[in-house]
């Protein structure tokens, strides 16, 4: 058996990186946006939506209720805000900021979360 070598003409040439033309992801934007126009319109698409919202805003929680955390330091935990950022971190003031609304004219509204000041 012979070895050889690596030399240019042989070696495996790096992947590059495909961009699109502006055409190209004008194209990709406008299907993505009716795909999920036609997924928001279907009734089962929906159905499993809300059901997944309601399990994250509130089947934790009352999972939590039934883990009988007691004591001073379970209820020093629950006084103390966190991060709405993060979750991880103690808040240590209050920031503003904008949230899509479709009943408001201007397409914006202020909303006050408790800030960590690393995120």
């Amino acid at each position: 058996m012979i070895e050889t070598a690596a030399t240019d003409q042989n070696m495996a040439m790096p992947r590059k990186r495909r961009v699109p033309t502006a055409a190209q992801a004008l194209c990709r934007r406008t299907r993505n946006r009716e795909n999920m126009r036609r997924r928001r319109q279907d009734p089962a698409f929906r159905a499993f939506e809300k059901r997944r919202r309601d399990w994250k805003d509130y089947g934790p929680k009352r999972d939590r209720l039934f883990e009988g955390a007691t004591g001073a330091r379970a209820a020093e935990e629950k006084s103390r805000p966190r991060c709405s950022i993060c979750r991880k971190r103690e808040a240590v003031e209050v920031i503003t900021r904008l949230r899509p609304c479709a009943e408001v004219r201007g397409g914006y509204v202020q909303m006050r979360i408790a800030y960590c000041g690393f995120c």
